[in-house]
């Protein structure tokens, strides 16, 4: 019977080359049955998965009920700062003497025009609500004019509501302060 396989070399002491395959064969003789090495292994078997359908991902159904929780989160936010704003500012606490007290309040001014001081600028719309120059110095606390341009200066609600009727005045807002709620164990 003929062998219809060539037998590969005799096996070497050494390790065998990379290229074995391009060694020249000794042995003319033929196996019928071929020899397998430990560098000829068959390849893996691919494994075929079928395609996820986007109603049954995990992302798909999470993204509504994420965007959902969000929007409520932003809605209360926005909610609870709105009735802050509107106790702190429609309240109109009274002073000693039956007066309005003042409290520092974020106006927010249109830019001046190019080359116009800015801090002169926003202390004349100041100065036309307050009635005098003196007044809005003494009221004014900050000056903003690198990101925003605006100032917050401290004012009564009358004060307030009469410098929001300023045509460059875009917002007059009462400043309000935020205190941190946290448990004080974690702080040592």
């Amino acid at each position: 019977m003929p062998r219809l396989y060539k037998r590969p070399p005799a096996p070497s002491l050494r390790f065998p080359s990379r290229h074995a395959h391009q060694q020249q064969e000794t042995s003319a003789s033929y196996d019928p049955i071929p020899l397998r090495t430990a560098r000829h292994r068959s390849p893996p078997t691919p494994v075929h998965l079928p395609p996820a359908s986007p109603s049954r991902s995990p992302t798909a159904m999470t993204r509504p009920r994420a965007a959902a929780a969000f929007l409520l989160v932003l809605l209360t936010s926005a909610a609870v700062s709105l009735t802050t704003a509107t106790a702190t500012a429609g309240g109109g606490r009274k002073g000693k003497h039956g007066q309005q007290q003042a409290s520092v309040y974020m106006v927010m001014v249109k830019p001046p025009a190019q080359g116009v001081d800015c801090e002169a600028y926003q202390m004349g719309i100041l100065a036309t609500a307050l009635g005098s120059e003196a007044r809005a110095k003494a009221a004014l606390v900050y000056s903003y004019k690198t990101v925003v341009s605006g100032f917050a200066a401290k004012l009564t609600p009358a004060q307030a509501a009469a410098l929001q009727k300023h045509p460059d005045v875009l917002q007059a807002l009462p400043d309000v302060k935020y205190t941190l709620q946290t448990d004080s164990n974690h702080l040592n």
